[in-house]
């Protein structure tokens, strides 16, 4: 057996189409696994709080990638750690645990894959960087800009 080191995607490593994306899906669907077990939610629960088919929810949440965009799954997500967060009284934040290296990178990556006729909340994304403590970071810049850009555009 010939072991290969890993690029740190597994989905670059066997070679698919789109692995930076295949990536951030699978990222963002371990996100909304941990949001819904964080809340103690069943998937008919999660899947009435973000208004999607349940069937469809526990399809994606099984592993099937093709089930919703990338744009829908953060959507989905943002709506689980707002209402989450809100339950909790803090306050809901769609980037909470994004690195901020990846904050802008995962923007784009979002607005690429979204379906020009898919609304997406960047304009709530663009205010919820601005009020961040640290805004001024670099990181949190570059991600203002991708918001800024994708609403002058």
């Amino acid at each position: 057996m010939t072991v290969h080191e890993s690029s740190g995607n597994v989905f670059a490593d066997i070679g698919c189409l789109n692995p930076e994306g295949m990536l951030a899906e699978a990222e963002i669907l371990g996100q909304i696994k941990d949001l819904i077990a964080e809340r103690v939610m069943s998937i008919q629960q999660a899947a009435e709080v973000t208004g999607v088919a349940s069937s469809l929810l526990t399809d994606a949440l099984r592993g099937k990638l093709d089930v919703f965009t990338l744009g829908e799954l953060a959507a989905i997500n943002s709506i689980l750690g707002s209402h989450v967060a809100c339950e909790q009284g803090k306050g809901g934040t769609t980037f909470g645990e994004t690195l901020l290296d990846e904050l802008a990178d995962l923007i784009d990556l979002v607005i690429c894959d979204t379906n020009p006729s898919e609304a997406l909340p960047v304009s709530e994304w663009l205010s919820e960087l601005q009020a961040r403590a640290d805004a001024d970071r670099p990181e949190v810049r570059r991600a203002i800009d991708v918001c800024k850009d994708y609403l002058a555009s």
